[in-house]
This record gives structure tokens, C-alpha cells and sequence, in this order.
């Protein structure tokens, strides 16, 4: 273990240097991993190494990665393993402990290959539907609510992104129960909470003028984030979205009666606001999604929809004649795992 501590630090200060030793390294490492049996702490240093392998040349080690963390032409699959054995309830007892051990490593070299690979593959994409697991997709939406929790721009960055992953998965693999199910989940860890509360806040604060105009909140910035994470949720399910605004407006002291009205209110203010095409055709389909609603209000917002698909339209036209023929290309495997989740996008 300490002669591969060295090798790993090695690698590391190598960087771009270390490619024309990368595959005599990526050979000895079946044997060791094979040899090392039930010591996870072995197995551990080994998945290390080979992360630090493979990104420290920044994508030029891609043919390695590219064969699922393959060792030594496909043979010998190491990080995709793991984590598909901590997933396996049905895995042996011992080999699943020795997984679970490992489980954060194995995570990080998956994490790895998919930013470094210049193709998906199949193995890649297994890993994704594991996640929602309901032993599992609890523990996941607690530990994001305690990365939002550190109110750090780049963690709520990271925590939106990847809810909306999440509930993306969720609706492509179960409809709008599915949705419905990982919005109860946020819902439950306290973290959807804050994306609503954070959003009123910002309408408060639209809602005054001059001495008496309250203060923005602080993560205001971030408006577009949770917007986004809503409307994923409304475009899933309109009913999960009402779901989640009713929990919110349940827990204020009193009860907020027209949190679902003031929420909807903040999505057309903020429309313009959002320079991510994508994100904007997002909301703008959540938006509609909730004309299934019996909600009497919606109907005096008509002006607005009509303001609102004109503008979205406009804007994605305007970008495809932009983009002319430059879109074919063959997109790496980070771009393809980030757009296979969003096909299903409108």
C-alpha cells in the first residue's frame, strides 16, 4: 500500500508527463487487485491510483477510461464493479461490505471516466437507475441537503444540477409517479423547502418599492438555480409541483394561503432573467403544464402565457439559426451522460 501511496503521488506531480508510463502502470494493477482479496484497504489504493491515472492527463488518457475503468484491454473492470456491488442488494454479504468501503473511491474514478472518456458505454449508464433505489435515494437527497446546507455558490451549483438529474431519471423511469416520489423525498430532507422559500423571498422583495423595498435574499443569485429545479418538478408532474409549494406554505407561521400563487407570479417575473435557453424553455413548459390545473387565476394570466411563449419561441429560433451546422459533432461521454438525462426534456 505505501508503494502505490508513492506511485499515486508520483502520478500526481507528473500530470501531463505521466502518459507514456500510463499503460505499463494501468498492467501490474489486475494481479494486485486480483491478490488482494477481501482487504478493501488494498482495493482502496488501487481505485485512487487509478483515478489519479486517469485524469491526469486530461482526457489524452481516454482510450483507458473509455473501456468502463478497464485495466488491461477491457478485461478487468475495477470502479464500475464497486459500485454496482454496493448497489446489489443481492451482492454477497462480504463482497458487498468490502464494496461499501470503497464506495466514495469508486465514485470519484466513475466521476473520472465520464468527464475523461471519449464515448459512453452501456456500463457507464447502468449505474444511473441504481441511484433512485428507494434504500438509497433517501440517503442521497439527505446528503445533498447538507451541501446546500454550506449556502456556497458552486455547492448549490452542484446540488441543483444534480437534483434535477434525479428527478429527470425519475420521471423517465416511473411518469409522474416517479416524479412525485423523488419530490416527497426532497421534501422530506428539508431541501425543496429552501428552493421555495428562497424564491418567495425574491417576490417579497419585487412586491416593494423605494425606502420600504426589502432586502433581496442573500442567495439571490441563485434564483435561476431553484426555478429550474421547480420546474423540472412541474414539467414531470403539475400535481407534485402543487405538492411541493403546499408543503412550503404549510410550514410558514401562519400558513401562506397564496404561496402557489406567489411562486407562479415569480416565475413570470423572472423569465426574462434566465439566459440559458434550455432552462427558460423549462420553466416556460412547467409554467403551461399547470393550465391542467383548476386553478381560476391561472386564466387571468393568459397575457402573460402569450407574452411568455413569444419571447421562449423567438429566442430558440434565433439560436438555431445561429447555430447553422455546427451542432453535428460526436459529443464526449460527460456531454452525452448530461444530455441522454435531458432527452426527455421538452
Amino acid at each position: 500500500m505505501a508503494i502505490l501511496d508513492t506511485v499515486s503521488s508520483v502520478i500526481e506531480r507528473m500530470d501531463n508527463d505521466v502518459g507514456p508510463f500510463a499503460e505499463r502502470v494501468v498492467a501490474l494493477l489486475p494481479p494486485l487487485w486480483e491478490e488482494s482479496g477481501a482487504e478493501h484497504l488494498m482495493k482502496q489504493h488501487i481505485v485512487r491510483l487509478l483515478a489519479h491515472l486517469v485524469s491526469a492527463n486530461e482526457g489524452k488518457l481516454g482510450t483507458i477510461a473509455a473501456d468502463g475503468i478497464a485495466y488491461h484491454q477491457g478485461r478487468h473492470t475495477v470502479g464500475l464493479s464497486t459500485c454496482t456491488c454496493s448497489c446489489d442488494r443481492h451482492a454477497d454479504a462480504c463482497v458487498k461490505v468490502t464494496s461499501e468501503y470503497m464506495l466514495d473511491d469508486a465514485l470519484d474514478l466513475w466521476i473520472v471516466v465520464v468527464r475523461e472518456s471519449a464515448s459512453p458505454s452501456s456500463d457507464l449508464l447502468s449505474l444511473l437507475p441504481n441511484l433512485l433505489r428507494d434504500d438509497i435515494r433517501p440517503r442521497l437527497v439527505h446528503a445533498l441537503e447538507q451541501a446546500f446546507a454550506n449556502k456556497k455558490t458552486e455547492s448549490i451549483d452542484a446540488v441543483c444540477e444534480t437534483v434535477e438529474c434525479l428527478l429527470r431519471a425519475a420521471s423517465t423511469l416511473g411518469g409522474e409517479p416517479g416524479t412525485l416520489r423523488m419530490t416527497e423525498d426532497c421534501m422530506h430532507a428539508h431541501l425543496l423547502q429552501g428552493f421555495v422559500d428562497s424564491i418567495h423571498s425574491d417576490y417579497e422583495t419585487h412586491q416593494t418599492t423605494g425606502p420600504n423595498r426589502k432586502e433581496p435574499p442573500k442567495d439571490w443569485k441563485n434564483e435561476t438555480n431553484y426555478i429550474s429545479v421547480l420546474s423540472q418538478i412541474g414539467y414531470g408532474s403539475s400535481h407534485a409541483f402543487r405538492v411541493a409549494i403546499q408543503a412550503w406554505a404549510d410550514t410558514r407561521s401562519p400558513p401562506n394561503q397564496d404561496g402557489y400563487k406567489h411562486v407562479i407570479e415569480e416565475f413570470f417575473t423572472h423569465m426574462d432573467a434566465i439566459v440559458d435557453s434550455s432552462k427558460q424553455k423549462l420553466a416556460c413548459m412547467a409554467l403551461t403544464k399547470q393550465l391542467e390545473t383548476d386553478e381560476v387565476f391561472l386564466l387571468g394570466k393568459l397575457q402573460d402565457y402569450i407574452a411568455m411563449w413569444t419571447s421562449v419561441i423567438r429566442s430558440l429560433q434565433g439560436e438555431g439559426e445561429a447555430l447553422g451546422h455546427e451542432w453535428v459533432q460526436v459529443p464526449s461521454c460527460h456531454d452525452f451522460l448530461t444530455n441522454q438525462l435531458a432527452l426527455d426534456q421538452p
